[in-house]
C-alpha cells in the first residue's frame, strides 16, 4: 500500500511543482509584453516629437521668410491704412506665397510702433499654420524705416 500512497503523493508533488513553474512563467511572459508596451509606446512618442519639431522648423523658416518680405515690401512702398477702432489701424500687405498673411497693426496713441503678423502655412496641402509677430519700431521719412525693437506691445 504504501508504494500506491508514495507514487500518488510523489505525482501530486510534481504537478504542484510543474503549476508554479506555469505561473512563474505566465508572470514573466506577462513582464515581456508589458516592458515591450512600454518600450514601444516610449519610441513611438519620441518619433512623433522628433517629427513635430522638424514641421516646427519648417514653419519657422517659412514666417522667417515672409516677415523678411514684408520687411522688404514696407523698404518700397506705402500700405494701405484701414480704421479697426477709434485708434488702431491695420493694413494687409501682399503675401509671397499661397496661404501666408502678412498684417501690420498700429495705433495712432503710438505712431512710432508697427506691429507685424506673419502667419505662414507649413503646406498648403497638410494645413500646419504658424503665427509670428514682431514689434518695431518705425520712424516714417517717406518710407518706413524698419529697426526692431525688443519688448512687448500692450495696447493690441
Amino acid at each position: 500500500m504504501c508504494a500506491i500512497h508514495c507514487s500518488v503523493a510523489s505525482d501530486r508533488h510534481h504537478r504542484q511543482h510543474g503549476g508554479t513553474t506555469l505561473v512563474i512563467a505566465l508572470l514573466m511572459l506577462l513582464a515581456a509584453g508589458l516592458l515591450v508596451q512600454v518600450v514601444a509606446s516610449n519610441t513611438l512618442a519620441t518619433t512623433r516629437m522628433q517629427g513635430n519639431e522638424h514641421q516646427l522648423r519648417r514653419a519657422q523658416a517659412a514666417a522667417d521668410s515672409a516677415f523678411e518680405y514684408a520687411v522688404q515690401w514696407l523698404r518700397m512702398n506705402d500700405p494701405v491704412w484701414l480704421d479697426i477702432d477709434s485708434y488702431a489701424q491695420q493694413a494687409m500687405i501682399p503675401a509671397p506665397s499661397a496661404g501666408a498673411t502678412l498684417q501690420l497693426t498700429r495705433d495712432r496713441r503710438y505712431p512710432d510702433y508697427l506691429l507685424v503678423s506673419v502667419q505662414s502655412p507649413l503646406t498648403v496641402d497638410e494645413g500646419v499654420m504658424i503665427q509670428q509677430q514682431y514689434l518695431y519700431r518705425t520712424p516714417y521719412n517717406g518710407r518706413w524705416q524698419v529697426s526692431q525693437l525688443p519688448g512687448t506691445w500692450r495696447d493690441f
